[in-house]
């Protein structure tokens, strides 16, 4: 099962950070997750500035986000 974080990133773009991990749940098909992440991130653009997207561990890879999921 594929999990998914929700990345947090400074208005001005200088700095990224780990928001959420949203773990996939049993069955539960990509369109369901994602729009778990995309309800997630509705209420944090509430309440933070700046920039929110999800992405899986092949994302953070290609990102070279890698050190967030160490830092989280």
């Amino acid at each position: 099962m594929t999990d998914y974080y929700i990345i947090h990133e400074t208005p001005f773009g200088t700095e990224r950070s780990i928001y959420q991990k949203v773990e996939r749940r049993m069955a539960e098909t990509h369109q369901e997750i994602a729009d778990r992440c995309h309800a997630i991130i509705e209420q944090a653009e509430k309440q933070y500035l700046g920039k929110f997207f999800f992405t899986d561990d092949t994302g953070l890879q290609t990102m070279k986000l890698t050190h967030l999921k160490q830092e989280s």
